[in-house]
């Protein structure tokens, strides 16, 4: 990892995900920005779609994230896990190719 730089953080909780506490919509960002921090982070962003699914790409900040990761506005993303950002592998490397 790179130290410095603006680091994005970014979280979703799907109303499926409500009951599971160690994912929480709260527990997601804090470990991200401890991380970032941790990285000597100049600046954290933070991104989040409480109430989203994951099975598409259809968020309003995951497409923020993305138009802003595009326009060279952040250095780095962090999310707790994978399945934060898309719900299978497949997704998620088109993404990040397109």
């Amino acid at each position: 990892m790179r130290e410095g730089g603006v680091y994005a953080t970014y979280s979703r909780l799907s109303h499926f995900d409500e009951d599971d506490r160690g994912y929480s919509i709260d527990i997601q960002p804090d470990r991200s920005e401890e991380f970032a921090r941790s990285e000597k982070a100049s600046e954290i962003r933070v991104y989040s779609d409480p109430g989203r699914s994951g099975k598409n790409s259809k968020r309003p900040g995951l497409q923020r994230l993305i138009r802003d990761v595009k326009a060279g506005r952040i250095d780095v993303v962090v999310f707790h896990r994978v399945d934060r950002i898309f719900r299978n592998l497949k997704s998620l490397t088109h993404s990040v190719g397109a």
